[in-house]
């Protein structure tokens, strides 16, 4: 068994797109650029998605750097 973890390659958000949908039973597409996931291959093919976008979060008045977190699944 090969494991790979990295981010998508544009030419994969389909299939990023399919095993969300599967996961979470519900047809929706996630936009994100492939630098803001990052997914499991086994033998090549994915098996988890995984993905952050960056916001900010207001703190004792100061804006600090946080990741929300979305499309988490595993095959």
């Amino acid at each position: 068994m090969n494991l790979e973890i990295r981010p998508i390659k544009p030419e994969e958000h389909a299939e990023f797109n399919r095993l969300a949908c599967l996961s979470f039973a519900a047809p929706f597409v996630i936009n994100m650029p492939p630098e803001w996931t990052l997914c499991g291959f086994v033998d090549g093919k994915m098996a988890t998605t995984y993905s952050s976008c960056p916001m900010t979060m207001q703190f004792n008045g100061s804006g600090i750097s946080i990741a929300g977190i979305t499309a988490v699944t595993t095959m």
